[in-house]
């Protein structure tokens, strides 16, 4: 005779029943999850250092340092270049907003179609793409606009911000 104390074996039939969440989902959540708390890290250590995140037009130019290297007025130069692109229209919350919804459906949808998923993520990241090159390009057209003396002194300003990186 077994002593239920000290029988460590535990009956199968008293185990746990899974809930039925796919390891997909999980996976998609846990990621998720990271997401939201790495954005949470970039504007809590931004707060943290002083900068906030500025806001060019609904989007961001993803410029980094080299953003906060330019004079207001070379930003507002940016801002307003980025604001008269066709292309970056779409970009505005509407679009986030529809791609959030159609993202949530794919979330809920059963079976879990991955594929719908990744072409979600896929717009989000050509979206991203289009706007940091639309930010380098504006950015390149400002330089070109610039004196020397406004190019060594931006040279200036980012060395500067590179260091206290």
């Amino acid at each position: 005779m077994t002593d239920p104390m000290t029988d460590p074996k535990p009956d199968p039939a008293m185990r746990p029943r899974s809930t039925g969440t796919s390891r997909a989902v999980r996976l998609v959540l846990v990621l998720s999850l990271a997401l939201n708390l790495a954005v949470a890290g970039v504007v809590i250590g931004g707060a943290v250092n002083g900068r906030m995140p500025h806001h060019f037009g609904g989007f961001d130019m993803s410029l980094g340092p080299f953003e906060r290297a330019l004079t207001p007025e070379g930003r507002r130069a940016i801002r307003e270049d980025l604001r008269g692109r066709i292309e970056l229209r779409d970009r505005r919350v509407r679009a986030g907003r529809e791609e959030l919804m159609n993202f949530l459906s794919a979330l809920r949808a059963e079976p879990f179609d991955g594929a719908a998923v990744a072409a979600i993520f896929e717009t989000q990241r050509s979206r991203a793409t289009s706007g940091m090159q639309a930010g380098h390009e504006a950015l390149l057209a400002r330089l070109g606009s610039m004196s020397p003396a406004d190019r060594k002194a931006f040279a200036d300003r980012l060395e500067n911000e590179l260091r206290r990186r």
